[in-house]
């Protein structure tokens, strides 16, 4: 396991397999409160993964959606008030932590400690501050260790469609479910049984993943029998 303390490396690896998409972002969001890299990107590096991520995952503080559009090349993201990127070749999605769900809807505080609580996954508690160059870890480095997914979320909400995103984890990473995931996916069975659950589901993914979440849906079924 790769020493979470060990800030320089984490930057060198970021830097690479991003093709210098992450000193971009270093650069272009450098006057502002945080900034903050969430999501896949870091679960690869503790995993000892070397190739490039899908994309990169930004949430910032101090900024706001109409200051992200302003930013050369930005696209406004298909969920939420994020802007998508494309530097080097890599997808940079960056939005306002502020506007993050769970802490627009939970009374969460608004800063990392805030969206790491509210996210519903151990393997998704983890972030990397890029102005103190440090690791912020609530979870997700054990559940690397025991290669398991716990959903743990501060308070259930849409668990037809983080449901679905469990089974999209566990396809990502091999990992095996824990009892919470597992009691998620038996809750989830009944949920998408409804047909507007399932719609609202469907709108919530980006199109191009129409086939995956049907997939997803399928071994859902299958894992609740």
């Amino acid at each position: 396991m790769k020493d979470p303390q060990d800030a320089g490396a984490i930057e060198n690896w970021l830097d690479e397999v991003t093709n210098k998409a992450y000193s971009a972002v270093v650069s272009i969001f450098a006057d502002k409160q945080g900034v903050f890299i969430v999501g896949g990107s870091l679960r690869d590096y503790f995993r000892g993964r070397n190739e490039a991520p899908k994309d990169l995952d930004v949430p910032v503080l101090g900024v706001t959606a109409e200051e992200l559009l302003r930013i050369p090349g930005a696209k406004k993201d298909f969920f939420g008030d994020g802007v998508s990127i494309n530097i080097g070749g890599m997808d940079v999605d960056v939005w306002p932590l502020q506007e993050c769900f769970a802490i627009k809807h939970f009374g969460l505080p608004c800063d990392i400690g805030g969206l790491l609580a509210g996210a519903p996954f151990n393997l998704e508690k983890i972030a990397f501050d890029v102005r103190r160059k440090k690791i912020h870890d609530v979870g997700c480095i054990e559940g690397i260790k025991q290669k398991m997914i716990e959903y743990n979320p501060y308070r259930p909400y849409i668990e037809h469609i983080q449901a679905l995103r469990l089974v999209l984890l566990k396809k990502k990473t091999q990992f095996r479910y824990g009892e919470s995931a597992k009691a998620l996916l038996v809750r989830g069975s009944v949920l998408l049984k409804d047909q507007k659950n399932w719609e609202e589901a469907v709108r919530f993914f980006n199109p191009k993943y129409g086939m995956v979440i049907r997939e997803a849906k399928e071994e859902i079924m299958r894992l609740a029998r």
